[in-house]
């Protein structure tokens, strides 16, 4: 029997999309006027890449202190 898997290449790690900030502020607008479900509404986010956006955002304004 043959492998199927054989001769490809291994896919990168991560092929999602760049986080679209506009876009999960579309998601979020869409909750508060009552479109969306909470619960779908968290999931966009998520997926959405919020975490990695608010992630970059705290890095962003945290200034770096020397070591002591």
């Amino acid at each position: 029997m043959t492998d199927p898997t054989a001769g490809t290449e291994a896919a990168p790690a991560d092929q999602r999309p760049a986080p679209d900030p506009v876009k999960l502020a579309g998601q979020f607008a869409e909750w508060t006027r009552g479109e969306t479900l909470v619960g779908r509404m968290l999931a966009n986010l998520k997926t959405g890449r919020l975490p990695e956006v608010l992630a970059a955002a705290v890095t962003d304004l945290v200034p770096k202190r020397p070591l002591p």
